[in-house]
């Protein structure tokens, strides 16, 4: 007969009725004494009623032993064993249970998992309803506009703006001829060596790196110089960055987009900012030294991709992924013209330097310039076909020029008196695409960067010659 407890030959064995097991009676007795339970069922046993003792050949016990003979440390030894197997039982019993625990606990968990992934996914699909509904909400409004005014454009100019705009382009006009006088045939040659980094700076959040635009003070031919401080960056942290250039120091952080900054522009003491989160900002430079918001434009459906300022610095212009391009009056932030291109995605835009041109390119790889004086639903915009996403323009001081960077990877220079490419340049890092172009003041010299962090400074070519610096590996 062996006891259920120990698994061993019982030596006094007792049977429980209520369990249906046998048992060594000092090992269940013990078990009793402490829990009260049976080890091995767990159920409630009395030891005067559920305990029986079961009859078996009868062997004399021995004369009780002393404590420091043989026998009574075998006997220590027994009690030590029989309290290891009721710990051991326990154990067991614990383990099991501790396993089924853990068990509904990681069934708890993936259950959960695949709750929050199913809200995760509804909340997506409710904020692509939102956005659907918002776009046709947008799609109505330029409807009625539409009926109003004819293809989602809100009037043409005042008549007022519209006079400030000719007086700009007829100065701007008249000293350009003057200026490019004073300019040599052929610009100045530039060498590696002339460039170096002056100061390197990291104004932007650490966790969301990332400069996406920077921006100097607007040229102003009239003016010849620019005598201002400030260099203005926006980055991936929401976040415009006010530069002192002399110093080398952030004089001001204007944190109120919410998303990713995609265009900053600088004209005197105003800031214009455009971000993905739909809106566009102006900020004014007060007399108290501070920089502050003074008009927050909501006005596009979609990420606002240019937010460039006027030559009379009293119009600003935005253009966005909906298709939208309008001018906001810098001092009032109304809206004096809007316009809707229809499946048109506005990536970038550019005023001419004489104020009366709008220049935009579109992801479909198309260039258009508006007159900002006529009605832009007579169908009078000049298209350009760059061929791929146009990711920047910029059009040269001189007035005939206009560059484009797009994805392939090229950089299209147009003679805007024919409408004809006047030359391609390609990025010299193969595969990457052309982010960025500018002209310098001069419109000797057009520099490009690209995706792979490569810039190129080319010059304008002499007639004998077509030099090119490539200051690529420079830090600028």
């Amino acid at each position: 007969m062996f006891c259920s407890i120990s698994g061993q030959v019982a030596q006094e064995p007792v049977f429980s009725p209520k369990t249906g097991l046998l048992y060594e009676q000092r090992l269940i007795l013990k078990a009793l004494e402490t829990s009260g339970e049976c080890p091995v069922t767990n159920e409630k046993l009395d030891q005067e009623q559920d305990l029986c003792k079961v009859k078996s050949s009868s062997v004399s016990l021995p004369r009780p032993p002393t404590g420091d003979s043989f026998p009574s440390m075998l006997n220590h030894l027994q009690n030590e064993w029989d309290s290891l197997l009721l710990e051991q039982v326990s154990l067991r019993k614990e383990l099991v249970e501790t396993r089924k625990d853990l068990a509904t606990a990681l069934y708890e968990r993936e259950a959960a998992g695949a709750v929050i992934a199913r809200l995760l996914k509804e909340n997506e699909g409710l904020k692509n309803q939102l956005e659907e509904f918002n776009g046709d909400h947008a799609a109505n409004k330029d409807d009625m506009e539409l009926e109003n005014n004819g293809q989602g454009t809100q009037g043409t100019l005042p008549q007022a703006i519209s006079e400030r705009v000719v007086k700009c382009n007829d100065e701007l006009v008249a000293a350009r001829g003057p200026w490019q006088k004073k300019l040599k045939s052929n610009p100045v040659e530039l060498k590696e060596t002339d460039w170096k980094a002056n100061r390197t700076l990291k104004p932007h959040k650490t966790n969301k790196p990332g400069v996406s635009c920077i921006a100097v003070e607007s040229f102003d031919i009239r003016k010849e110089s620019s005598t201002s401080k400030w260099v203005v960056s926006g980055g991936a942290d929401c976040d415009v960055k006010v530069i002192d250039g002399k110093l080398g120091q952030v004089a001001a952080t204007l944190s109120k987009h919410k998303g990713k900054v995609t265009d900053v522009c600088l004209s005197g003491n105003m800031i214009a900012s455009a971000s993905e989160d739909k809106s566009m900002i102006l900020w004014g430079h007060g007399e108290n030294g501070a920089w502050k918001d003074s008009h927050v434009i909501r006005e596009h459906t979609k990420s606002v991709t240019s937010c460039p300022i006027h030559p009379t610095r009293e119009l600003v212009g935005t253009t966005g992924l909906d298709g939208l391009w309008c001018l906001t009056d810098i001092s009032s932030g109304d809206i004096v013209l809007r316009h809707s291109v229809e499946s048109s995605k506005f990536s970038c835009g550019r005023f001419h330097p004489d104020g009366k041109l709008f220049g935009m390119g579109d992801k479909s790889g198309t260039v258009s310039i508006f007159s900002i004086l006529d009605d832009p639903t007579k169908g009078n915009a000049t298209t350009l076909d760059h061929g791929s996403r146009v990711n920047s323009l910029s059009f040269s001081e001189n007035g005939y020029l206009c560059a484009s960077a797009g994805d392939d990877g090229a950089v299209k220079i147009w003679d805007l008196r024919t409408l004809a490419v006047f030359s391609t340049i390609s990025c010299e890092n193969k595969g990457a695409k052309a982010t960025c172009v500018s002209f310098d003041q001069t419109g000797g010299y057009i520099a490009m960067g690209d995706s792979a962090g490569g810039i190129q400074i080319l010059r304008k070519p002499k007639k004998e010659e077509s030099p090119r610096v490539d200051l690529s590996g420079i830090a600028i």
